[in-house]
């Protein structure tokens, strides 16, 4: 048999192979998430491209820019997007290559272009928090606020210096962004990061896929977890003049 044609079929099985434990790790959105994939009287839900906006009827002068954890489907966290923009906060959730935010760091740079806000916010889950935090180390000057939600910034991403303002969220149980981690990266933040620890809470909690493999279980529920989340960033949001 040709040599090449041996090659082709090998990097066939590969790919194929490849998309099968792909698709097996991703975690896909629960069945409730499809409630928030609707347009109300309040809030309307566009997809266009890569991305899922929010668009609240009456809007704020606060954009912001939402990056989904790793292997984890986008729509997975539009229960707290569509939450945010009830209260009149748009929100762009990015679609990611492959579900990681590593493949396409720059996603916030087309939005920021293209949508005219005074101030942009980046918030991510996990890996997609990571993530923010290089693209705000990588572009200093164009956002006024970072969440990280069960996250922190690589080492090489050193923002304690950098003028912006930063809420971290946690879970008391995370089994993946754990206690310690948050704790042994704060250096990497400025002072007056404000740490929100939410007792019983997990890392799977941020989002509606399901239990995350490696995580412990909360000892409250999502929607517990969720209320406390959605509090903790508008009280943020509004305390940088939204």
């Amino acid at each position: 048999m040709n040599k090449w044609i041996v090659v082709l079929i090998i990097m066939s099985i590969l790919g194929i192979s490849s998309i099968a434990i792909f698709n097996y790790i991703n975690y896909e959105p629960e069945n409730i998430v499809q409630n928030y994939l609707i347009s109300n009287n309040k809030v309307e839900v566009i997809k266009e491209g890569n991305l899922v906006i929010f668009e609240p009827k009456i809007k704020k002068d606060i954009g912001i820019i939402f990056y989904p954890g790793g292997l984890v489907s986008p729509e997975a966290y539009a229960p707290l997007c569509f939450n945010l923009a009830e209260e009149g906060y748009e929100v762009f959730l990015t679609k990611m290559p492959l579900n990681l935010a590593v493949l396409k760091i720059n996603a916030a740079k087309k939005i920021i272009n293209e949508y005219n806000f005074n101030k942009w916010v980046i918030m991510g889950h996990s890996l997609g928090g990571a993530m923010a935090a290089k693209f705000i180390y990588d572009h200093p000057n164009l956002l006024f606020g970072l969440v990280l939600l069960a996250s922190y910034p690589a080492e090489s991403n050193d923002l304690s210096n950098y003028n912006i303002k930063v809420l971290s969220i946690h879970g008391e149980l995370d089994g993946l962004a754990t206690k310690e981690k948050i704790e042994k990266y704060k250096d990497l933040l400025p002072n007056d990061t404000k740490y929100v620890m939410i007792n019983g809470g997990n890392h799977s909690n941020f989002g509606y896929y399901g239990f995350q493999k490696g995580d412990n279980k909360s000892t409250i529920n999502r929607d517990e977890q969720q209320k406390i989340i959605i509090k903790e960033i508008l009280l943020f949001l509004e305390s940088i003049g939204g």
